[in-house]
């Protein structure tokens, strides 16, 4: 099992993605806002308990804006940028999925987190691998930090929708051991 005193003192943002006038996706009478919400604030205790500092883009249903995210992560001198959404499409796409944007950060520290929540995700949650991926979304790029954007589930799929509804602490802990994983690994 991996040691959680590596978190002690670092400093994470956690992001949870949408919120307020932007409700993400939708499907299965669920918001994307809302199921991300309560997964980071899940994920918040769990690091917290480690001594680890963490700081949320959102507490509640409102909006940052994508620079505002960015500015959280880069002005408050964090080690970790996460941030957690899920998809939609049709019925039939399943998965998740988790990003890194290797474009700002040459060291590939982004892609190894990435490759370590994914790895938990799958495991804990049965989930279908739908593989780590370098892509520039905004709050990935232009974080000076490694970051990644974490794809839960599709809310359009059932079987995934069904996870996502009763689920929520079982991700924050696979993306908690993903971090774990990712600093024990250093």
């Amino acid at each position: 099992m991996f040691q959680s005193n590596v978190l002690e003192s670092q400093v994470f943002v956690l992001d949870a993605g949408h919120g307020g006038k932007d409700p993400g996706t939708t499907g299965n009478n669920m918001f994307e806002k809302d199921i991300t919400l309560d997964v980071i604030e899940l994920l918040e205790k769990k690091i917290k308990s480690t001594g680890a500092n963490v700081i949320l883009t959102r507490n509640s249903d409102t909006y940052p804006t994508l620079d505002d995210r960015v500015k959280i992560a880069n002005q408050n001198g964090a080690d970790i940028f996460v941030s957690v959404h899920v998809n939609s499409g049709p019925s039939t796409a399943y998965g998740t999925e988790t990003y890194y944007d290797t474009s700002q950060n040459p060291q590939s520290e982004s892609k190894k987190l990435a490759t370590e929540i994914q790895k938990q995700i799958v495991s804990l949650l049965g989930m279908k691998e739908r593989g780590i991926k370098n892509e520039e979304f905004k709050v990935i790029t232009y974080t000076k930090i490694p970051s990644v954007l974490v794809e839960l589930g599709f809310v359009t799929n059932s079987e995934d929708a069904n996870k996502l509804a009763d689920q929520r602490g079982l991700y924050a802990d696979a993306i908690y051991n993903g971090i774990l994983a990712y600093y024990n690994n250093k």
